[in-house]
């Protein structure tokens, strides 16, 4: 896979360096993480069409403020609103989201500071990382996500500076799946393994790709997450 050097925090280049960080999570991480998933069914966002089976749990800036016209964001076959409960669940601190996750959280701190040798932080402004989560649809067999740039800080009104993002597998389809990433002329995949991180720049071009083998049974349930560098030189996390 070609890649380009991630001059962090520049960002906005053609190539893209994914970095992969062990969480060194416990044992029994997982099974936890999603019993606390599944515990919350009754505020999953709904995502995409109906008849879909896609959800996020918690709200993120992409979906849930005013999309901006680059990515084309699609909900329910038009542009994704401008929603006010992004910023209605921001001001209410999710304080369930961060004791369940708190782990989690955690881990996925200590790994961006060791990556970045600078202080990972919570957003207390911001929603918080929070989940997509897929099941099975023969959709998702051959359809792939739209290309599309990590944009956020557009939505909140904020400068690129030292922005990324980031992906922490917790449930995969048995068959794999992982991240597709284009320089213009071709297609690169990076697979995920449960338990790592994959971090980037987020301005190269990327997408949710097809997954031919999945099987009703199947689940993609991924921790999703970008981050900044706030006012006080520290990497801030948000959704």
């Amino acid at each position: 896979m070609p890649t380009a050097t991630w001059n962090w925090p520049a960002g906005g280049r053609l190539g893209m360096e994914i970095k992969v960080v062990d969480l060194g999570m416990p044992e029994d991480w997982q099974e936890d993480v999603l019993y606390n998933v599944y515990n919350h069914t009754a505020i999953w966002v709904k995502r995409m069409q109906k008849a879909w089976p896609m959800w996020t749990f918690g709200r993120s800036s992409y979906l849930d403020t005013m999309a901006e016209k680059e990515n084309q964001y699609i909900e329910a076959g038009h542009l994704a609103p401008v929603n006010h409960k992004y910023l209605w669940e921001a001001e209410s601190g999710q304080d369930f989201m961060r004791e369940s996750f708190r782990d989690l959280y955690n881990a996925v701190r200590e790994g961006l500071a060791g990556l970045f040798d600078k202080r990972v932080v919570l957003t207390q402004s911001l929603c918080v990382p929070g989940f997509h989560i897929f099941y099975y649809h023969p959709f998702f067999q051959f359809q792939s996500g739209i290309w599309h740039r990590d944009l956020n800080w557009l939505n909140i009104g904020m400068e690129n500076k030292g922005y990324g993002s980031f992906t922490a597998p917790v449930s995969l389809p048995e068959c794999g799946t992982g991240l597709e990433w284009t320089d213009g002329e071709n297609i690169f995949d990076q697979p995920y393994t449960v338990g790592d991180m994959y971090v980037h720049d987020g301005m190269t071009p990327h997408r949710i790709p097809a997954i031919p083998g999945m099987k009703p049974n199947d689940r993609r349930i991924t921790l999703q997450g970008h981050f900044f560098i706030n006012s006080d030189d520290e990497i801030e996390l948000f959704w």
